[in-house]
């Protein structure tokens, strides 16, 4: 199966309809993933079968992950024929963004390793040198 992942905004979860003569239960949401205002792109997944309602709790405008599969089907009706194309989400997770004052706090305070002693044969990285090689580097 080839899955892939789209990340956006969550728009809005249609209501539940059934199609075709059996019934089919299917739920559309809507995702806006443009990348400029000019040119919007808001995709539409369906979820099916076990996998509707997973939108529920969701609130325009958040962020989000949707994992989909591509499925297509060939018709044939009244002498015309076509393709449909359908994106089934089956997955929906909550991006979460990490703030700058949370990624600072979580920098270390002491530091990882002693700074090298100048005149020594240990490297900026950490690495001793040999001792033949310690007093030839051009810096």
């Amino acid at each position: 199966m080839n899955t892939n992942s789209i990340t956006g905004r969550f728009m809005e979860a249609f209501p539940v309809k059934s199609v075709g003569k059996s019934g089919f239960k299917v739920q559309a949401i809507k995702i806006d993933n443009s990348t400029s205002p000019d040119f919007a792109s808001t995709p539409e997944f369906q979820l099916t079968g076990n996998y509707i309602g997973m939108a529920d709790g969701l609130r325009r405008g958040q962020e989000v992950t949707v994992y989909f599969t591509v499925q297509g089907r060939h018709w044939e009706k009244d002498g015309r024929s076509g393709i449909m194309t359908s994106l089934q989400a089956y997955r929906i997770e909550q991006v979460e963004r990490t703030s700058l004052k949370a990624a600072v706090q979580s920098v270390p305070k002491e530091p990882v390793g002693e700074p090298p002693v100048a005149g020594s044969s240990t490297s900026a990285t950490g690495f001793k040198l040999p001792d033949d090689e310690a007093g030839d580097l051009p810096f």
